[in-house]
């Protein structure tokens, strides 16, 4: 019985380091556009957009005033 209880602890703490919420504790955020997709990258943004993002102890709604995306890098030829 002790074992299983051992084994059920180590399994918990596991799911734990994997939960997304685990991460926001970490300092990441999670956020959104207006109808609830996942932001991944500056190009999905447009000025004046306003977002959801979620931090552990809480959300806060912005406005987007600009994007900067990344320059692309050309690949090199061979």
């Amino acid at each position: 019985m002790q074992a299983q209880t051992v084994r059920l602890s180590a399994l918990d703490a596991r799911l734990h380091t994997l939960s997304p919420l685990a991460v926001l504790d970490r300092g990441y955020a999670l956020v959104h556009n207006a109808h609830g997709a996942l932001v991944r990258s500056t190009r999905q943004l447009t000025p004046g957009e306003t977002l959801q993002t979620r931090l552990s102890d809480g959300s806060f709604t912005s406005r987007v005033e600009a994007a900067h995306p990344k320059k692309q890098n050309k690949k090199r030829e061979k």
